[in-house]
């Protein structure tokens, strides 16, 4: 189990297809967010909490090819680092 850090949000678990877990990395990415946060913005707009008064907003198609891009080099680095 992952130690917690007491300065940061409770870890929460969920299931979600690795198709769309992998996706909304890129997302996020396109969003300048990490999954971490664009989840957490959803919710507090989908629960009407915090500061939230719009939905997160769905990048752009250019966006999207460009942050799929990084997404997958990132993802080639590491599987490089992990041989």
């Amino acid at each position: 189990m992952v130690p917690t850090n007491p300065n940061h949000t409770p870890i929460q678990r969920f299931r979600l297809d690795g198709e769309v877990w992998d996706e909304l990395e890129v997302v996020a990415e396109a969003l300048g967010l990490d999954r971490s946060k664009l989840l957490g913005e959803f919710a507090r707009w989908v629960t009407r909490t915090g500061n939230v008064r719009s939905a997160p907003q769905r990048p752009a198609p250019d966006r999207l090819a460009s942050a799929r891009s990084a997404v997958e080099k990132r993802r080639e680095a590491k599987r490089a680092a992990s041989r």
